[in-house]
């Protein structure tokens, strides 16, 4: 069973990504270039996934670094992992 256990997996999602310009007509990977040149984020107000009992809880902001890996802060809340980790 994914997860550890055949709970219906759910999950709700709210973000914000900043500094995207959809006027642009380049392929998909010069507007992230330009996206993370001039500042791009992603705001995550909410990441919430919760199967049976357990819960993870994120929030916070991701950036591309200069070599282009997510950087940013999370805030991240667990609950009930324990039958995740069995």
């Amino acid at each position: 069973a994914f997860f550890g256990n055949e709970e219906l997996l759910r999950t709700n999602a709210s973000a914000i990504i900043l500094n995207a310009s959809v006027a642009n007509f380049c392929n998909f990977a010069e507007r992230v270039e330009r996206w993370a040149a001039s500042g791009g984020r992603v705001q995550i107000s909410t990441l919430n996934v919760e199967k049976g009992s357990s819960r993870l809880e994120v929030s916070g902001d991701l950036r591309l670094d200069d070599h282009r890996r997510p950087a940013g802060q999370l805030s991240v809340r667990l609950a009930g992992i324990q039958p995740i980790l069995a």
